[in-house]
């Protein structure tokens, strides 16, 4: 209220709700946001609400990090949270499909794209009293949508420094970044986590780049999954095993195969048998299946893989570039198959040659490893029993858990 002379006496002047209203719109809808932010307090219902941003609903089968972004909302859900996931880079799943292997009660809005982000954010201030975005493409969108005023407290879960793939990409194909140029481009990927309450990893390498970055809070939320050895003995098993989507583009899983079944598998049945295969259990592409030659049997996407563990003697990781952690070697190690990879696949683990898997680089060396653990049952067993114990470990879903819910308590209370 504020005073004025009028009819020569005083006369109290209150400036009425059209006219306020009037005023804010003039200044704009940036205005708007943190005028409404100071005036009307935060829901206390708020605390308990996340919303998490993902490039997709994560279905499991899609593979890459959906597996483990599934078994967050899993999770987030079983803590106690409203959950509301949005996916940013595939928006148009269903809500039926979408629901189709999400945990009971996480809200999935579908459709919506960065434009509907925007609309989320600035109409439901408030609502969310934590943000929980994934992957560096969606903390970009995050960042440029996201209201000035009152910003809800965001969590970024890197996952990994993504940027470290098409490092590894270019050195593999002869074409590698000088050391400077490296060193600003993951700078430049490791800042886009700036004003974040907390970066989570899936790596202790990626973690520890995170904290010589300039950040405090730095988790690393690995894999969850429960060891379930299949129970078929050493001489029951046959063949080689790779899970994973190959599709047409030219991504890891696509060049690591088809090395394999070109290069390596041609080497291996020289060695033991012609009637060896390679069995590919996944989505796939057609050009990926001609492209692969003999000795390979694609399977499409399978529903339950215990089978198909059980009936393995060896799985084989031969990536040569990859970001974060090999969750398919973490997944086979928990069924009980014993592996081969590359030794980027044992470096991004912190899994030991000879210990936890056999690691090799080059098509010779990598048949070698792999006729040696097909053949080698005492080996065989060694792997298998290391591996489970390291699963057990790093990975048990109690530990995932208990991790989840100190990395959101922070936040809230932050």
């Amino acid at each position: 209220m504020s005073w004025t002379l009028a009819s020569r006496g005083l006369r109290p002047r209150v400036r009425t709700v059209g006219r306020l209203a009037g005023d804010v719109r003039a200044a704009g809808r940036n205005r708007i946001a943190a005028m409404l932010d100071r005036m009307l307090p935060r829901s206390a219902e708020a605390r308990h609400r996340v919303l998490v941003i993902e490039d997709r609903v994560p279905h499991p089968h899609f593979g890459a990090g959906n597996p483990r972004s599934n078994v967050i909302l899993r999770d987030l859900t079983e803590l106690g949270f409203d959950v509301t996931l949005y996916p940013l880079v595939y928006p148009d799943d269903s809500q039926g499909t979408a629901h189709a292997d999400m945990p009971a009660g996480v809200e999935v809005a579908t459709g919506r794209g960065a434009t509907g982000l925007r609309r989320l954010l600035t109409g439901g201030r408030g609502r969310y009293g934590v943000i929980f975005v994934s992957r560096p493409h969606n903390i970009e969108v995050l960042r440029r949508v996201l209201p000035m005023a009152r910003r809800p407290k965001v969590i970024y879960d890197a996952e990994a420094l993504f940027c470290m793939r098409e490092i590894e990409q270019r050195r593999v194909e002869g074409r590698p970044w000088s050391p400077r140029i490296e060193q600003r481009v993951i700078a430049r990927e490791i800042r886009l986590a700036a004003g974040s309450r907390c970066v989570v990893t899936v790596s202790e390498s990626d973690r520890h780049r995170f904290v010589a970055g300039g950040f405090r809070r730095v988790v690393t939320l690995s894999h969850s999954i429960e060891a379930q050895p299949t129970q078929a003995p050493f001489d029951q098993r046959r063949d080689f095993l790779f899970v994973g989507p190959v599709d047409d583009v030219r991504t890891p899983n696509v060049v690591a195969v088809t090395w394999f079944a070109q290069e390596v598998l041609p080497r291996i049945r020289r060695q033991l048998s012609a009637e060896v295969r390679l069995i590919v259990a996944g989505h796939q592409a057609a050009s990926v299946v001609a492209e692969a030659g003999r000795g390979v049997e694609f399977l499409g996407r399978v529903g339950d893989l215990t089978p198909i563990y059980n009936g393995a003697r060896v799985f084989v990781a031969p990536s040569k570039f990859a970001a974060g952690i090999p969750l398919k070697v973490i997944e086979a190690a928990a069924y009980g198959l014993p592996v081969v990879g590359t030794t980027l696949m044992a470096t991004q683990l912190g899994w030991r040659d000879g210990v936890e898997m056999l690691a090799a680089d080059g098509a010779d060396a990598f048949a070698a490893a792999c006729v040696r653990l097909y053949t080698d049952q005492p080996v065989w067993n060694e792997l298998r029993v290391n591996a489970l114990a390291r699963v057990e470990r790093d990975h048990a879903p109690e530990r995932f858990s208990r991790t989840l819910k100190l990395i959101l308590d922070q936040a809230f209370d932050a």
